[in-house]
């Protein structure tokens, strides 16, 4: 037989051997450029998100005795609106104090400006034997023009100072009050 032979005449293929070990893992490669920005999303509903909030740590003396004089208890910032949004005016004292005379009253009103909007609470005491103690929370719906507008809460009393209450907080100690607008 010659080398040719060999060649030309095939036998049956043997049995597959074991598979070996696994290879070392390569290195990592490089990170590709990041893609672009998508889409901002859509405006989310208005809520409640606060427009303002002004606060007070001291008691006011009420002194004025009419409307138009009334004393300012708290001006909030100004803001602008838009003349389509309906807001929430929140006002909150945790003592408004008449003083103790017959037919004492404090009377608070809430302004826009120069113009007094109207009575939010009434606080009176007819008999004169001591000074009334209420806590005030008072809230006002509306829709205010397409504007700048300053709003605040003033009060005013008939008989004797009376007192818009407000403190630092603590033990035993009043809370702040305050002015806070929202939207609706």
């Amino acid at each position: 037989m010659s080398a040719l032979d060999f060649a030309s005449t095939a036998g049956a293929t043997g049995p597959t051997g074991a598979t070996g070990t696994a290879g070392v893992t390569g290195s990592t490669g490089v990170a590709g450029v990041t893609g672009p920005t998508g889409p901002v999303g859509a405006t989310g509903a208005a809520g409640a998100a606060e427009l303002d909030y002004v606060e007070i740590t001291a008691d006011v003396t009420v002194s004025a005795t009419t409307a138009a004089a009334a004393t300012t208890c708290i001006t909030g910032n100004a803001v602008a609106y838009d003349g389509s949004t309906r807001i929430c005016i929140e006002v909150y004292s945790p003592a408004v104090i008449t003083a103790s005379t017959s037919n004492a009253e404090v009377l608070t009103q809430l302004w826009d400006g120069s113009t007094d909007l109207g009575r939010l609470a009434y606080h009176g005491r007819g008999d004169g034997t001591r000074g009334d103690f209420n806590q005030l929370l008072a809230r006002r719906f509306l829709t205010p023009t397409a504007a700048t507008h300053t709003y605040s809460i003033r009060a005013y009393r008939t008989a004797g100072n009376g007192t818009w209450g407000a403190g630092a907080g603590g033990a035993d100690a009043n809370l702040p009050a305050y002015l806070r607008i929202t939207r609706a």
